[in-house]
């Protein structure tokens, strides 16, 4: 009998530690190699009593996991503990894809708490809509334009620049090297596509074979698009090259020298004489006058073919500003000496002439500017210069208010329907979202009008309204 009482009294096994609850979920979501990420995880006792609970680490090794938990005692009801979990991929040369791992927490006297810590491995790369480009024979002077399509098909942002692909330096180079620029960085959101725009501008005619470099940050994708281009150097063969004048005497008459000139290119050049041709001197008064020019001093202006004055653009640009200069002229005469008239229109052309030379800085006061305001994906902000405007009219881009508005107005319309109690407005409040848009309700919109309208149809409808508010 005594010994049957000795073992009622052994402790029986307490069952509650075998109990596994259900998982929490660590996700750390996408996770770029080189970028180490944490989470501060919060454990808080609701119980009525204390409690010491410690996690197991061991099955976080090799995983790129890690965490500073340590063992607590005693944690009072209603107090929390905190914690951090890291993962850094490179610590244990994960490859790419998910990886996940369960750290058991168990609870001193209770249940086994299970953390999963999961991830997805991934890194920034693009795709390019060609990897060649073949520019057309390029006359030296002018430029031409390809576009190329970059598209960001990973789930993370990235970071990229392009480039032309470093070129060894030569030893007799290597004291004229000049350090170039930093490439500048863009950023790309998962699933936005960019175009680009390369510029083939030669210097010197010969042919061009150059590698671009598409560099994406944190990234191990090598993309490279090769540039390929011809250019033509215009040049006039002159016969005889030396010119050789006979004996002549003061006073006598002139002698002269026929000189041929032939063009050996498979195009028109135009050539002329720095000294005589007054055309020349105009066109440069113009060109200075104008804005547009880039950081190495250069207009890029439509092609215009031999023979042909400056745009027409910039010719009236031109004649205006030279009518303002008059204008001022004569208003500043006058602020000086009223009485004194200025008698001929040739002295008032000489002074406009003369004040042209000194007013190439103030001229730009005279461009005005036209703000267009868009939409996020509209065209923006537009300068409207003379050289953008003859620019648009050779790519037949309408710049007028009208034009501008209706390119602003391009897009879809989603119009949700269905029936009463259906919940339309959340699902087009989810559409307005996804797609940045405005979301409108025929309701809101028809009330607006009969409350505050001011159109002919807004008092049309208003009338039935008033009318029964009258009886």
């Amino acid at each position: 009998m005594e010994r049957h009482l000795m073992k009622d009294r052994q402790p029986k096994p307490n069952t509650t530690l075998q109990f596994l609850l259900p998982e929490y979920v660590l996700d750390f979501g996408y996770v770029i190699p080189a970028i180490p990420h944490s989470h501060s995880v919060n454990v808080t006792n609701t119980g009525t009593v204390a409690v010491s609970f410690k996690a197991s680490v061991k099955p976080l090794a090799g995983t790129g996991f890690s965490t500073d938990f340590k063992r607590v005692k005693n944690l009072p009801c209603g107090e929390t503990q905190t914690f951090t979990v890291k993962f850094d991929p490179q610590t244990a040369d994960l490859k790419m894809g998910d990886t996940s791992v369960v750290m058991p927490i168990q609870v001193v006297g209770g249940p086994t708490v299970q953390v999963r810590l999961c991830a997805l491995v991934t890194e920034p790369a693009v795709t390019v809509s060609t990897d060649t480009l073949q520019f057309d024979t390029v006359q030296c002077g002018m430029c031409q334009m390809r576009t190329i399509q970059l598209f960001n098909h990973k789930s993370v942002p990235g970071f990229w620049s392009i480039a032309e692909k470093g070129k060894p330096i030569k030893k007799h180079q290597k004291d004229l090297q000049i350090q170039q620029p930093p490439a500048v960085v863009f950023k790309m959101i998962p699933g936005e596509q960019v175009h680009v725009q390369i510029k083939f501008n030669p210097a010197e005619g010969s042919s061009y074979n150059r590698q671009l470099h598409v560099c994406v940050a944190e990234s191990s994708q090598q993309l490279f698009i090769t540039a390929q281009g011809r250019a033509e150097e215009p040049h006039l063969e002159f016969c005889p090259s030396v010119l050789e004048l006979g004996p002549c005497l003061p006073l006598n008459t002139d002698v002269e020298v026929n000189v041929t000139v032939r063009n050996p290119c498979p195009f028109p050049v135009e050539f002329y004489s720095l000294e005589l041709d007054t055309q020349y001197s105009e066109e440069e008064k113009i060109l200075r006058l104008v804005k547009g020019y880039g950081e190495n001093r250069i207009l890029l202006l439509p092609p215009r073919a031999p023979g042909e004055s400056l745009p027409q653009e910039l010719l009236e640009y031109y004649q205006e500003h030279g009518s303002q200069l008059k204008d001022d002229g004569l208003k500043q005469g006058l602020d000086e000496d009223e009485a004194v008239m200025v008698d001929t229109y040739e002295e008032r052309d000489r002074k406009v002439e003369e004040m042209h030379s000194f007013s190439l800085k103030p001229a730009e006061l005279l461009v005005s500017e036209m703000t267009v305001v868009g939409n996020s994906q509209a065209l923006g902000q537009l300068e409207m210069t003379p050289v953008s405007r003859v620019i648009a009219r050779h790519m037949r881009v309408d710049l007028s208010p009208e034009g501008l508005a209706a390119r602003n107005r391009r897009g879809i319309a989603i119009i949700v329907y269905g029936a009463p109690l259906t919940d339309n407005g959340s699902c087009v409040a989810a559409l307005a979202r996804h797609y940045g848009g405005v979301s409108l309700s025929v309701d809101a919109v028809v009330t607006e009008v009969l409350v505050n309208g001011t159109s002919p149809i807004s008092q049309t409808a208003t009338q039935p309204y008033d009318c029964a508010a009258t009886r």
